[in-house]
Formats: structure tokens, sequence, C-alpha cells
């Protein structure tokens, strides 16, 4: 595995505004309460990128999601992850990034080529 393997910052932030679009308020806050049309669609963005990674996907009975990029074992994934809804007015970062970042992290071993050894599960969870 190369010791030279970098995230595409500039993704990353990209994922993140267009995240931020979705229940944007004026200022730069955030408000994607949970089970809202926003929160819903703060999700379909999500799993929408999953998805787009290959990632197998799983929503638990409260509604947490978890996607998993396949491992070369079948050893318990190493995991990352957050929320994706806010409170009242969360900032572009209130949670968001713990799971972005998550992604980009599987994004930048698929466009390497890389298989990690253990699966890698990010989640986000409902409801902060």
């Amino acid at each position: 595995m190369s010791g030279k393997l970098r995230i595409n910052g500039k993704r990353l932030l990209d994922n993140l505004f267009e995240l931020g679009k979705l229940g944007a308020l004026p200022g730069g806050d955030c408000c994607r309460l949970a089970a809202t049309t926003e929160d819903k669609l703060g999700r379909d963005y999500v799993v929408g990128k999953m998805k787009a990674l290959g990632m197998s996907i799983r929503v638990d009975e409260i509604g947490n999601v978890t996607g998993v990029y396949a491992g070369e074992t079948d050893l318990p994934p190493v995991m990352i992850g957050s929320h994706i809804d806010t409170g009242g007015t969360g900032g572009l970062y209130d949670g968001n990034y713990g799971v972005l970042s998550g992604l980009e992290v599987v994004a930048t071993l698929k466009d390497a080529g890389i298989r990690p050894h253990r699966p890698v599960a990010v989640t986000f969870l409902t409801n902060e």
C-alpha cells in the first residue's frame, strides 16, 4: 500500500457545501432537523454517495444508516461517522464532516484501487 495516499480536499469540501445547501439558512447556518423533509433530502444525498462508491447500505430500526466498503477479509469493520441532521441551527460542519470525511477516505481508497484489509463502515446516526 502506498504511503502517499492523500484525500481530495476539494471533493470533500464540495460535498460539504452541497449537503449544506439542504436546509441552508441565511448567514451560513443549516437547519436539517431529524425526520423533516430537509433531513430526508440530506439522507438521500449521502446514501447516493455511498452507493456511488459501491458500498453496501444498511438502515437499522431507528434509521441509522451504515454504508460498508468491503475489505479483503470479513473481519469487523473500521467505523467512521457522526450525524448529518442538525439541532436548530447547526453549522456547515456540524456532524457532516465526520460522515463526509469517512466517505472521502473510501473514495480515496477506491480511486487508488486499494481494497483495505478490514471493511470500512461509514455511519450516520438519526437525531444526532
